[in-house]
């Protein structure tokens, strides 16, 4: 008698996962790397992040910054068969920390493309573009440069 092969293993089937934890991968290592300078006195920190589709719709839609400590704030179900968070999806974040990342990150609906953008002001300091899913992260240091040393 031959033994029988090993059961395949189980693929994840929730893409936002891959999408969101790569965002949140990549931010952590921007983190780790020490990547900071000093903080402008006064300056306006406001970045603006965005997520767009010809669909309309995302599948959801998820952006985190180091002045939470990364928390993940997650808008829609995530799955990629259901429509649940209407585009074009924008908010405008103040950032305070002086080091780390900023990132967003969208799951498209049935493969549609979807693209992401991080803003500040008019420059757009970080964009994407994607059938699957899209995710967008600017470090602290590119998004406002070196602090001050006066």
């Amino acid at each position: 008698m031959t033994p029988s092969p090993p059961a395949p293993v189980p693929v994840p089937t929730r893409r936002r996962r891959l999408v969101i934890g790569s965002a949140a991968a990549v931010t952590a290592l921007a983190t780790a790397a020490g990547v900071g300078f000093a903080v402008f006195g006064g300056e306006d920190r406001a970045l603006t992040l965005e997520v767009t589709s010809p669909y309309g719709y995302a599948a959801g839609v998820s952006w985190s910054s180091p002045d939470d400590g990364y928390v993940d704030h997650e808008h829609g179900s995530g799955n990629p068969m259901r429509a649940s968070v209407e585009l074009p999806w924008r908010t405008t974040i103040q950032v305070d920390s002086a080091e780390g990342a900023v990132s967003v990150g969208a799951m498209a609906v049935h493969g549609e493309a979807i693209g992401c953008r991080i803003l500040r002001g008019d420059v757009v300091l970080a964009e994407k573009s994607s059938g699957i899913g899209a995710d967008c992260i600017v470090t602290i240091r590119r998004a406002f440069g070196a602090g001050r040393t006066d």
